[in-house]
């Protein structure tokens, strides 16, 4: 392949300490590391807004391969950057999609027409990369024609020792927004499950232990259980209410959070991510949480162990950037 110029657009989020941030920051990492450029926006109020409107002046003299995250920036800039990047003829854009927002806060098909606005939107790149197949399959049935590979998980800068467990425990650690993690609070169950983030007044059911909250980078060295849990939405018993249905879709970042860590993940069976647990068998799948005490006794210290020694070969890509990189160059391959 010829050698192209390659550019990632780095947008400075103003929220801190969330795995959204973090996901945006390792991409940008791990795709300098590749051997892009990173045009960057000021992290001020003032600034974004000032560079999106000098937008289509930044990137007049540039050539190649732009990677845009989306969503980033309030929809009226993001707008103003897709399209100066897209007058550029010289330039091939990639959105790197993080989230479909039509999808996660407007699932109803009394929304199709929210829907349909933002795929028309994306569908201005020359190229998307999706989080998963399940979402590609949606990006296609919607209507949109370009090409599309798929993330399949998130890659995590992670700087912090693999833990090692030595004795099987059986207990669970949970990582999140705990205003949203409203199945914490009807959870019936005897195993242990500590969870860590912000809004701790949330009222948990008796098996919850609260740790703390922590940065993205200082976490991993907290997390004292044996497997990390991905469930959200109101209900203990299934993944339900905008949340929880989203996990459909989504790969949540905090997935990349635990295996990266060196943890083994318990996920709903019915989430995008269970069909990457089950090809690299690096969890576990449940359909009810309630029932997470049958499930953890069920399966032996030796299982476990297996759990772990192919966590630790996913977690070493994921600590590389190769999901990211490989889902990129891909892509260019396919729209150069």
């Amino acid at each position: 392949m010829r050698k192209i110029n390659k550019y990632v657009l780095e947008w400075h989020d103003s929220e801190k300490n969330t795995g959204g941030v973090k996901a945006k920051q390792d991409a940008v990492t791990f795709l300098k590391k590749d051997g892009f450029i990173s045009i960057e926006v000021p992290s001020s109020k003032l600034g974004k807004v000032w560079s999106s409107f000098w937008a289509r002046y930044i990137l007049r003299n540039l050539s190649g391969i732009i990677v845009i995250q989306y969503p980033s920036g309030k929809p009226f800039l993001r707008k103003l950057w897709l399209e100066a990047a897209c007058k550029n003829k010289k330039l091939k854009v990639i959105l790197l999609i993080h989230d479909l927002e039509s999808i996660r806060f407007f699932n109803d098909s009394k929304y199709s027409d929210v829907r349909q606005s933002e795929f028309e939107f994306i569908a201005k790149a020359d190229g998307l990369v999706a989080l998963n197949e399940r979402m590609k399959s949606l990006l296609v049935k919607g209507g949109i024609v370009k090409p599309i590979t798929t993330l399949d998980a998130w890659d995590y800068d992670n700087k912090n020792p693999i833990i090692e467990k030595k004795d099987y425990q059986r207990r669970i650690c949970y990582a999140g927004n705990l205003r949203k993690a409203l199945f914490l609070s009807d959870l019936k169950c005897k195993t242990s499950i500590y969870v860590f983030g912000p809004n701790s007044e949330t009222t948990f059911s008796k098996s919850i232990k609260y740790m703390g909250q922590f940065s993205p980078q200082k976490l991993p060295s907290h997390l004292n259980g044996d497997y990390g849990l991905v469930w959200d939405g109101v209900s203990s018993e299934t993944c339900k209410g905008m949340y929880g249905q989203y996990l459909r879709y989504n790969t949540p970042h905090k997935f990349s959070l635990y295996i990266s860590s060196g943890l083994p993940v318990i996920v709903w069976d019915k989430a995008a991510i269970a069909e990457f647990v089950k090809k690299y068998n690096v969890g576990l799948t449940i359909s009810n949480l309630n029932d997470i005490d049958n499930l953890l006794h069920s399966v032996p210290s030796s299982q476990y162990k297996e759990l772990q020694k192919n966590v630790i070969k996913v977690a070493e890509k994921m600590r590389n950037g190769q999901f990211l990189t490989t889902a990129i160059n891909d892509l260019i391959k396919k729209i150069d």
